[in-house]
């Protein structure tokens, strides 16, 4: 049966466009997402694993620059510990003599009948400076004066203190059946004569001499105290 359709064209009812919808290739796609997600996993598996190596790289570094800082401390000790060597080294070389030299030159100076029982090093109170002159002192009138002199302070403990030096005490007998204490008097001239002893020491002193008696000999003990000179204060260290 034929159908006429009289009505003008914009009265006509349209007919709605069709909506096709494609077909979705599911298996290709999930297909390719694993690939993808694969592949990043892979790539952070590499990353991590390239990371892993750099750290124990810088490890092993960091352990060998330890074991060279530690050789580094231990020869940096050993060289100081040579340069004090060679510092007392020095200073032996430098001094005017060697104690074995002073040791002999007093053997060379002990006279008939004395022999040396000790030898030791000491300090001593050195010898005070002359005073300065004192002001005239001032009359009744100046007295009177406000302007005239005030009376000198005391002066500070510290100021009072001796200074003290080096020397050299020895410590001897002597025996002459009555010429000790010549024979005392003869080692003390040969040791302010001695050509070392002059250039080294000053102020030699006989400090103290005690009798005693051995049975039937009389011995006679003595000290004789020897400071350094100014120059030579350091020679005693």
């Amino acid at each position: 049966m034929i159908h006429i359709n009289l009505l003008p064209e914009e009265y006509r009812p349209k007919e709605l466009p069709k909506i096709v919808i494609p077909e979705i290739p599911i298996i290709r796609t999930l297909t390719w997402v694993a690939l993808v997600f694969i592949g990043t996993h892979v790539i952070l598996l590499g990353l991590v694993t390239y990371r892993n190596l750099e750290l124990q790289a810088l490890k092993a570094e960091v352990k060998a620059l330890t074991g060279q800082t530690q050789e580094i401390a231990r020869q940096k000790q050993d060289t100081e510990r040579m340069q004090r060597r060679l510092g007392e080294i020095n200073t032996l070389v430098n001094r005017p003599y060697y104690w074995s030299g002073f040791l002999s030159a007093l053997n060379e100076c002990v006279t008939k009948g004395v022999w040396l029982r000790g030898f030791s090093v000491i300090e001593v109170p050195a010898p005070k400076a002359p005073k300065a002159p004192e002001p005239p002192k001032t009359d009744k009138a100046d007295a009177k004066d406000p302007k005239a002199a005030k009376p000198e302070r005391p002066r500070r403990a510290a100021e009072e203190a001796p200074v003290m030096r080096r020397a050299v005490k020895l410590e001897g007998s002597a025996i002459g059946r009555g010429e000790e204490t010549a024979a005392i008097g003869r080692f003390v001239k040969q040791v302010e004569t001695h050509p070392l002893f002059s250039k080294l020491l000053q102020d030699i002193q006989l400090s103290t001499i005690n009798q005693r008696r051995i049975q039937d000999v009389d011995v006679y003990d003595f000290v004789l105290i020897m400071p350094w000179r100014e120059d030579k204060k350091g020679a005693g260290a």
